[in-house]
């Protein structure tokens, strides 16, 4: 069944016992995983429905213009979420790491020039990559976890963020919108 949804394809999972060695998790999951489109961030890194979608259409607009800086979409999309202009700092901020016990799994929808003006116009099979995700979930040896993106205090570390006497949830994710409009100034 495909459908128009505002919520980004992106799912939370949760792992048995806590990850030790995010190297090995995250090489099996780029052999395991469908394609490219899909994508591994690590616990607390996806803050917002707002954010995941702002990242996409960055991505979107770098692939159309040829301007990433990054060799694949997918670690560009990560390097957008990170806020920094270098791939290393950006996979180190995203990443899964020792002691994670959650981790995201996003899926990176097909882009075109009209998501510039709505990205909710993305007809996604949900069905489909409800499937996929299944089959990844499998072989990654965890399940999923009830839980949307929001923004957590190790989301706001983890990314390092400068969060000033915000208090409403609004004005934090502003800040993790502020972040990835940063990613391609040479600030970080």
């Amino acid at each position: 069944m495909q459908s128009e949804n505002k919520q980004f394809p992106c799912w939370c999972i949760e792992f048995e016992s806590d990850i030790e060695e995010p190297n090995i998790l995250i090489k099996k999951f780029t052999e395991i995983r469908p394609n490219s489109n899909w994508v591994i961030l690590g616990e607390g890194v996806a803050a917002s429905e707002r954010q995941l979608w702002s990242a996409w259409i960055s991505l979107g607009r770098k692939v159309k213009n040829k301007t990433m800086m990054s060799k694949t979409e997918d670690v560009e999309f990560l390097r957008l979420i990170a806020g920094t202009h270098q791939i290393r700092l950006a996979l180190e901020r995203t990443g899964v790491r020792p002691s994670d016990r959650t981790a995201w799994i996003a899926y990176l929808p097909e882009w075109d020039e009209k998501h510039l003006d709505d990205p909710i116009l993305v007809n996604l099979d949900w069905n489909l990559k409800e499937k996929e995700l299944q089959r990844i979930l499998l072989q990654l040896d965890c399940k999923p976890k009830q839980l949307r993106p929001h923004p957590t205090e190790l989301g706001i570390q983890r990314l390092e963020i400068n969060i000033e006497n915000t208090s409403t949830v609004e004005e934090i994710e502003m800040q993790f919108l502020l972040h990835i409009a940063c990613a391609d100034l040479n600030l970080n």
